[in-house]
This record gives C-alpha cells, structure tokens and sequence, in this order.
C-alpha cells in the first residue's frame, strides 16, 4: 500500500474514533463495558478532539514528500499506537475492560507496525 493511501486511511479511522468519542463517548465506553461519570466524559471527549486532530494531520500529510515533518508525523503516530498498546494491555489484564478491549490491541499493534515500517521505507529511500 502506497504511504498516501495508509496515511488517508488511518485519517479516516482517527478521525471515525474522534468524532465517536466528542459526541458519543457514553456509547463509545458502554461498548466495552465501563461505566463513565463525568469526569470520565470530559476525558472521553478530550482523547476524541486528539484522535480528530491526528486525524486531520494525517490527512493534510497524505502527500507530502519525505521530510523531517513528515519523518515526525510518522514517529508521533508511532509513539501514539505503541503507548496505547501498553495502556490497553495493562487495562485489558486488570480486567477494566471487556474483551472487545482485544480490538484495540490488535488495531495499535498493526499501526504500529505500519507507521515504523514506513518511517524506516522513507529513511531508507532518503539515504540511498
């Protein structure tokens, strides 16, 4: 997959996440089994304007020529998927979330994967 058709991609689900968790983060949670108080809310709501954000930089960087903006674009939504695979292992082993909870693992550890791969693609192509 070419790295503009990935980057537009992972907008899109960026941005299906953030739009879910601004507007509906009590269905968002419910979803995987947490109850959410307020507080809960206002931090659904701000991870979702992240996501929504990320979103947008990715969208705006599907076409970019390798750069160092792009390289970091690249190395941020890495760092985003590889802590929050952390996050939801850890959260999935103290049982604070459902199964569904595994969904999201494998989704952080494929982009994950993807994001590294394409950053060392670019690195490779800028130094040969």
């Amino acid at each position: 997959m070419k790295r503009s058709t990935f980057l537009s991609l992972t907008a899109m689900i960026a941005f299906f996440f953030g739009i879910a968790m601004v507007f509906e983060p009590t269905v968002f949670f419910s979803g995987y089994g947490a109850a959410v108080n307020d507080f809960g809310l206002m931090m659904g709501r701000s991870l979702g304007s992240a996501l929504f954000a990320i979103g947008a930089i990715n969208w705006l960087a599907r076409k970019s020529e390798p750069k160092s903006a792009l390289a970091a674009i690249l190395t941020g939504n890495a760092l985003l998927h590889g802590v929050a695979l952390v996050i939801d292992f850890l959260g999935m082993s103290a049982g604070t979330v459902n199964q569904r909870g595994w969904g999201g693992i494998v989704l952080h550890i494929l982009l994950l994967i993807a994001f590294v791969y394409y950053l060392i693609d670019m690195t490779r192509k800028n130094t040969t």
